[in-house]
């Protein structure tokens, strides 16, 4: 797997604490891939995220104030678009995915097999803290429900995607509600989806960052807005 050309986006909110070690390590897998551009989208952190991404070798785009994980995967979306390398993957900033996993998510869109594969950490669960396996598998059974594409984990900020297939969705989402908007998006646009396992990393850092019940339910009611806002 070598000679490809790959955009890496990394949306970051007051990490500082982890960005340098994502950059680093991601910059580390994919320089035994091919060419390369990593885009840290700092969404108006309040700490020196932006600037630590920066000095680790990534670009920088940063939003004026925080606008939400959704506004930051399009803002990193439309650079990739921009830059037009036809593989883009996206990994959270806070260190909770490995990098050198990214490979095993390029593999099926090589191989043609999909449009967009998804890094599942629910079929992989191993060490994932119960309550949150308890609010991810709600959030994928509804979104599953909502837009009738089986899915084991939604909300995985771990994918990979044809920038052929990106420039055929419409994402609009300002929350982590975009989650389930790619999935409907794959099946408005008629694309094909393929989930792998992955191994997560938690750490107390990483675990601080889980969402609670309320952002769950307003994951939900978004996700069924965007629903009937496509369909009317």
């Amino acid at each position: 797997m070598k000679g490809l050309k790959i955009t890496a986006v990394i949306p970051a909110y007051n990490e500082q604490k982890t960005i340098a070690d994502v950059v680093q390590k991601t910059k580390k897998t994919l320089a035994r891939l091919g060419k390369y551009q990593i885009v840290v989208v700092d969404d108006g952190s309040r700490d020196k995220t932006g600037q630590v991404a920066e000095k680790a070798g990534a670009i920088v785009l940063r939003h004026r104030f925080n606008q939400g994980y959704g506004r930051a995967i399009v803002t990193g979306y439309l650079a990739a678009k921009k830059i037009g390398y036809p593989l883009v993957v996206t990994l959270d900033g806070d260190g909770q995915h490995d990098p050198t996993e990214i490979p095993k998510l390029l593999q099926p869109l090589l191989n043609d097999e999909a449009d967009l594969v998804i890094g599942s950490r629910l079929m992989n669960p191993h060490g994932m803290p119960w309550i949150r396996w308890i609010g991810n598998h709600l959030l994928s059974r509804t979104t599953s429900f909502f837009f009738r594409q089986k899915i084991h984990d939604s909300q995985s900020g771990f994918r990979a995607i044809k920038l052929s297939a990106l420039k055929k969705m419409n994402l609009v989402g300002a929350g982590y509600e975009i989650c389930s908007e790619i999935i409907g998006e794959i099946q408005r646009c008629k694309l094909r989806l393929k989930e792998i396992p992955v191994r997560t990393i938690y750490t107390a850092y990483s675990k601080s960052k889980a969402q609670n019940i309320f952002n769950g339910i307003n994951i939900i009611l978004r996700s069924l807005y965007h629903l009937l806002i496509n369909k009317s």
